[in-house]
């Protein structure tokens, strides 16, 4: 397989996501366009649709595109060009939430969750017990 077919293979994936976790969400192309804009990347509602809808030859996407698209949806480029997503959060649960279904969570509640373990840990005495079930847990994810 050469490097150009590989590239493809992970725009169409990353596309095909895309537009899963843009319509599990309720975001129009328009607003996903102002949202990546406003995240510092241009890129036109047309450039979403064409790229959705494979009108153009060949599907790509810029790394740009995809680490602004990434920013907005709140998911991890590997989350981005995973062909195995989940039915339910397609990889991407809402800022803040995880996934009933698979366990993900979205960066956001990682963050929070690593910060309370430090909290924890760090506290003088550390609850032994507590802080030992909060570690194993997140070893778990």
């Amino acid at each position: 397989m050469s490097k150009s077919s590989t590239s493809n293979e992970h725009a169409l994936v990353a596309i095909a996501n895309m537009r899963r976790i843009r319509r599990q969400r309720g975001i129009s192309t328009q607003k996903l366009a102002d949202q990546i804009t406003a995240k510092g990347v241009q890129i036109s509602r047309s450039t979403i649709v064409n790229q959705e809808t494979r009108r153009s030859e060949t599907a790509s996407m810029t790394i740009d595109q995809a680490i602004g698209l990434c920013r907005v949806l709140d998911i991890t480029l590997d989350d981005l060009i995973d062909p195995a997503l989940c039915e339910t959060c397609h990889g991407g649960p809402p800022s803040g939430f995880t996934c009933n279904t698979c366990g993900r969570r979205s960066r956001r509640t990682n963050r929070a969750v690593e910060n309370a373990v430090e909290r924890l840990v760090d506290s003088d005495p550390p609850p032994a017990d507590l802080a030992a079930r909060v570690i194993e847990r997140r070893n778990e994810t």
